[in-house]
C-alpha cells in the first residue's frame, strides 16, 4: 500500500484556513477505521454506512438505506470507476493542476505556509473528498488523507483526453449550469436540461441521456461549491448557506414568475459572467462606491448579490456597515448611492424576477425579500435621500448603521431571505 499523505497541519489549524467547509467534511467523511489496501472499493468499505448515503446523495446516485453496506459499497464503486475522468473532468484547470501536485507529493503543497497548500485546501480538498477521489482519516489529531491508486493513473489519461467526446459534453454541460446559477441563483435539474438544450437542441430525451445530464451535473456542483439544498436542485454559493438557499427558494415558490429563456448569445455570456457589469447604471455604482470603501471587493461582491436577490436597502445597508465596509461622509453621499442601487436594479436580471427585468414583467413586479406577499416592491421602498436616517441622528451613536427607511416596515415579518 501506497504511504498516504499526511499533513502538517492539525485539525484545529485547519479551521484557520477558511470557513467550516473543510472541517465539516473531514467531520462527515471521515474513515471509520483506515482502509485495508489502497482502492476505492477497499477506502469506500472503510466509511460508515451514513457516509456512503451522504456520497450518494451528493454524487446523484442511488442508494437506499435498507440495503447492506457491501451492497452500497459495491454500487459506489462500480459509479466512481467508472466515471473517474468524468470527475477530473468537472475540476478546473487550478483544481486538476493542485490536486496533481498532492498526488505527487510536491514539496511546494505541503508546506503550510505556502500558497498553493493554502489553495489546495480550499479549492480542491472538499471537492475531492466528496467526488470520492480522496479519502481523508483523522490520526492523533493529524489529518491523513488516503490516495485511492486509481487516482494517479486516472490524472495521466486524463492530461491526454482534453479533446474527447465526454470532454466536450461536460464543457457544455457546465456553461449550461453555470448560465443558470449566475441568471437564476436556484434551479431544478430540469431547468439545466433546458438550457443544455439551447446549446444542443437535437439532443435526444432519453432516459440514458436525462440520467448523464444529471450525473454530471451533480458533479460539476461539487467541483465549484454550489449548494444542494434539495436532491433535484442546484444554488449560487452566493447564498450563506444551504439553508439561506432553502429560504429563497421557499419565498420564490409564492411568485409563480415564467424563467426567464435565454439565447445562445445571452446564455454563453451569463456562463462566463457571475454578474452583468455592460451598463452605465453599474459603472456609476461602482464609480460612487470606490470612493466610499476601502475594500472594493468585498464591498462589490456584496451589493452584487443583494441586487440579485431583489434585498431591501436596509438589509443591504446594514451589511455594508459591519466592520466599516462602507463609510459615508455626508447624506448626499449616501443618497448618490441610495438612487445608483436602485437604478442598477431595474436594469439587471434578478433572481427574485426568475431571469427576469422589470423591463421584462412590463412593470414593477410586487414583491418583498421579508414577505414575499407584500403589496411593496423595493423601487417603491427608498428612492430618494429623504429616506435616509440623518446624519444628526448619529450624534450619540456614532456606529449607527445609516440605513434606508421603509415606508411601510412591518417589524412582525420574519424570515429574512438575505440577513
Amino acid at each position: 500500500m501506497n504511504d498516504p499523505m499526511i499533513t502538517d497541519l492539525n485539525i484545529a489549524q485547519l479551521k484557520s484556513i477558511k470557513n467550516l467547509s473543510i472541517t465539516s467534511v473531514i467531520a462527515e467523511f471521515d474513515l471509520y477505521s483506515p482502509a485495508k489496501n489502497n482502492s476505492i472499493k477497499d477506502m469506500l468499505a472503510a466509511y460508515r454506512k451514513k457516509s456512503l448515503l451522504d456520497l450518494a446523495y451528493y454524487n446523484f446516485i442511488d442508494l437506499k438505506k435498507s440495503w447492506t453496506k457491501s451492497k452500497m459499497v459495491d454500487t459506489l464503486t462500480e459509479h466512481f470507476t467508472e466515471t473517474l475522468t468524468g470527475r477530473l473532468l468537472a475540476l478546473d484547470r487550478e483544481q486538476s493542476d493542485l490536486l496533481k501536485q498532492f498526488v505527487e507529493s510536491d514539496p511546494a503543497i505541503r508546506n503550510e505556509q505556502s500558497r498553493v497548500h493554502q489553495l489546495f485546501f480550499i479549492r480542491v480538498f472538499p471537492a475531492a473528498v466528496k467526488l470520492g477521489l480522496l479519502f481523508p482519516h483523522q490520526k492523533d489529531n493529524k489529518l491523513v488523507i488516503e490516495i485511492p491508486k486509481e487516482l494517479p493513473e486516472a490524472l495521466n489519461d486524463f492530461n491526454n483526453s482534453e479533446n474527447d467526446e465526454l470532454n466536450y459534453f461536460i464543457r457544455d454541460l457546465d456553461l449550461a449550469l453555470k448560465a443558470g446559477i449566475h441568471l437564476y441563483g436556484i434551479l431544478s435539474y430540469s431547468k439545466i436540461v433546458d438550457l443544455y438544450r439551447i446549446l444542443h437542441p437535437e439532443m435526444d430525451l432519453s432516459n440514458a441521456s436525462l440520467s448523464k445530464i444529471f450525473y454530471y451535473t451533480s458533479t460539476l456542483a461539487i467541483a465549484h461549491s454550489y449548494f444542494q439544498p434539495t436532491v433535484m436542485t442546484i444554488a449560487s454559493d452566493r447564498f450563506d448557506s444551504e439553508f439561506h438557499a432553502e429560504m429563497f427558494m421557499e419565498a420564490l415558490n409564492h411568485d409563480h414568475k415564467e424563467d426567464y429563456k435565454p439565447s445562445k448569445d445571452e446564455l454563453l455570456f451569463y456562463a462566463k459572467h457571475t454578474f452583468d457589469r455592460r451598463s452605465a447604471e453599474y459603472k456609476q455604482l461602482s464609480k460612487i462606491l470606490r470612493k466610499i470603501t476601502d475594500d472594493y471587493d468585498i464591498a462589490i461582491s456584496i451589493i452584487e448579490t443583494h441586487l440579485l436577490l431583489g434585498s431591501r436597502m436596509s438589509i443591504l445597508m446594514e451589511e455594508l456597515s459591519e466592520d466599516d465596509t462602507v463609510v459615508f461622509n455626508s447624506e448626499k453621499e449616501v443618497g448618490k448611492f441610495v438612487q445608483s442601487y436602485i437604478d442598477l436594479q431595474k436594469k439587471i436580471r434578478l433572481w427574485r424576477n426568475a431571469g427576469n427585468t422589470f423591463q421584462d414583467l412590463n412593470k414593477a413586479t410586487p414583491y418583498s425579500v421579508l414577505n414575499p406577499h407584500s403589496e411593496q416592491t423595493m423601487l417603491d421602498e427608498t428612492p430618494l435621500p429623504s429616506n435616509v436616517i440623518p446624519f444628526s441622528a448619529r450624534a450619540n451613536n456614532p456606529n449607527k448603521t445609516i440605513q434606508a427607511t421603509s415606508k411601510n416596515n412591518d417589524s412582525s415579518n420574519h424570515g429574512c431571505l438575505s440577513c
